[in-house]
């Protein structure tokens, strides 16, 4: 039987010599991890008599391809190598991602597959919105063998845009409707929202926390004190605090009230306007990065109204001062004043205000003390201007915008201040097709500024901006162009990198919705839904940035019994 297997005796010796050498192969191969186990124990030496590799691995496939546009900002970044590769040599030290305007590396998991000989890098966080990254694979990565990358491999792309995720109802009281929603978001993401809503017969202050994840439970934030509260404004930092402010009626007129968030909750409701004068309007309020904020509003005298303000030092609310210096008596009325503030605590209030015979634009600084003289900060007085706003970057720089008629129609003006002075108004938008009015600004980091406003031309309204770029304003340009019906009441909002949202409701014929653009830093893209309900209107929407270009949207919606306030958010 033997002989029949093994043959002579010779034969046995050599298949039994064959068989050590199988053995003593086999013991390499497991020893080493050849085939794919390799990858786990590190590389080796071939074993005597079998010819060593030298030769270092090189990178065969990538993913996304160098120079890529618009890559998923949450997809996996991969790299394929040419022949097996030491697995433990590709970790966060071999693979990286980082932000090429900043080298800020971005943070992720890295993986390897032995059976592709393919790294992976999966970030921890969405890359950022529009920004060029570069991928890098270092010359710690080895092969089986210990050859390791002849150099480092680097190749480029830059991330998609955000998008609008589904709008969300965020408050849920059916007692009346909520309309006036207003957003303010810090730098984080956080966010709060505030609004008026009907209740037991009259209009309460509502507020709802975004806490950079999901929106919490709306609450009321007034006082409680019987009258009709209304026109809530909103302004936050970057530590989360936040101060509410608006107006409400007692018993012999309407004050304004604020209320402070500091940080997780909110405080008790107080008035803040002079209470031996007349009723108050128009309330507004800013916040500096230290917690210090300025209210501003319009107050009757018992002549006229007067603008007046009064600052909160971080723990305490001072006294109420006037920031307008005409006799009141031998003009007229001064309103719809609206107030700034940089980092530093500077700040820049601006209004309109009645000369006998027409509304000008006037304003006033506060240096950090003190306010100084008000001025007039429009050139043409031979008309009438009116309904102002005013964008204030953290360096001080600012820009005011108002509409001003040129006897036939409205028009729309700016002014910039540059830290220490304002300088020429100059008209803005030259279509004279129809009137423009309802302007908005918002300024970035580097004082450029964008410009949006509603204006007829002849048989609707449509959405116009005009971007500042720090020292020239360039020609304004249409960002909507559909047609089916109006377009009104815009918002826009910058952030740090220059890059813009602009929203406003516009109507389809039959009913309003809420639209939104984006502009890309260069060039606007094309006007998009944001809400997709096509059973009632929405309107009045609101749009603030965070310091990662993500932004939230507000407005008020009809659900065919009342109006309720939904938000959406861009990221």
């Amino acid at each position: 039987m033997w002989r029949l297997l093994f043959g002579s005796a010779n034969c046995r010796m050599g298949i039994i010599l064959l068989l050590a050498g199988v053995l003593t192969g086999c013991d390499w191969d497991a020893s080493s991890g050849q085939s794919g186990s390799r990858a786990a124990t590190g590389p080796d030496s071939a074993p005597p008599g079998v010819e060593s590799d030298t030769t270092p691995p090189t990178v065969r496939a990538i993913n996304p391809v160098d120079g890529s546009e618009g890559v998923t900002r949450t997809g996996a970044i991969t790299a394929e190598f040419d022949e097996d590769i030491f697995g433990e040599s590709v970790d966060e030290d071999s693979f990286s991602i980082t932000r090429t305007a900043d080298s800020n590396s971005h943070s992720g998991t890295v993986d390897f597959d032995a059976n592709s000989n393919t790294a992976s890098f999966s970030p921890n966080t969405p890359l950022s919105m529009l920004e060029t990254y570069s991928a890098t694979l270092g010359t710690d990565i080895t092969d089986l063998s210990g050859n390791a990358l002849a150099e480092e491999y680097t190749w480029s792309f830059t991330a998609g845009d955000g998008v609008w995720n589904t709008a969300e109802l965020i408050e849920t009281n059916n007692a009346g409707g909520a309309s006036a929603p207003q957003v303010a978001v810090n730098a984080d993401g956080r966010a709060l929202a505030v609004w008026e809503q009907s209740e037991d017969f009259r209009h309460k202050i509502f507020a709802n926390r975004f806490d950079g994840t999901s929106w919490g439970v709306a609450e009321i934030i007034e006082s409680g004190s019987g009258g009709t509260a209304s026109a809530p404004q909103i302004a936050i930092n970057a530590d989360g605090q936040a101060i509410a402010v608006w107006t409400q009626s007692g018993n012999t007129r309407i004050s304004v009230w604020v209320n402070r968030f500091n940080g997780s909750a909110w405080g008790t409701a107080e008035v803040i306007d002079v209470d031996d004068w007349g009723s108050s309007r128009s309330a507004q309020i800013a916040l500096d990065a230290a917690g210090r904020a300025i209210a501003v509003w319009a107050q009757f005298d018992g002549s006229w109204y007067r603008i007046l303000t009064r600052r909160f030092d971080g723990t305490d609310w001072g006294t109420a001062e006037l920031i307008e210096a005409h006799n009141p008596g031998s003009l007229g009325d001064a309103s719809d004043p609206q107030i700034v503030l940089d980092a530093s605590g500077l700040g820049l209030a601006v209004w309109e205000e009645f000369d006998g015979s027409r509304k000008n634009i006037w304003g006033n600084r506060f240096d950090g003390g003190d306010w100084g003289t008000a001025r007039r900060i429009q050139t043409d007085i031979a008309s009438e201007a009116s309904a102002p706003q005013i964008a204030i970057n953290s360096d001080g720089q600012a820009v005011a915008v108002w509409a001003q008629s040129d006897g036939t129609r409205d028009n729309i003006w700016a002014n910039s201040f540059d830290g220490n002075d304002w300088g020429v108004a100059e008209q803005i938008e030259t279509d004279n097709a129809g009137g423009a009015s309802g302007p908005q600004i918002a300024i970035d980091a580097d004082g450029r500024a964008i410009a949006a406003w509603q204006q007829s031309d002849g048989a609707r309204t449509n959405i116009w901006v005009n971007r500042f770029d720090g020292s020239a304003w360039s020609a304004a340009e249409q960002i909507e162009t559909d047609n089916a019906g109006s377009a009104v009441s815009p918002q826009v909002a910058l952030d740090a990198k220059g890059r813009a949202l602009a929203v406003w409701h516009q109507s389809d014929g039959s009913r309003n919705h809420i639209w939104a653009n984006r502009f890309d830093g260069n060039t606007w893209g094309e006007a998009e839904l944001i809400e997709t309900d096509d059973d009632n209107h929405a309107r009045s929407p609101q749009v603030a940035f965070d310091a990662d270009g993500r932004a939230i949207a507000v407005w008020q919606q009809f659900d065919g019994a009342r109006d309720n306030i939904w938000a959406s958010r861009f990221e």
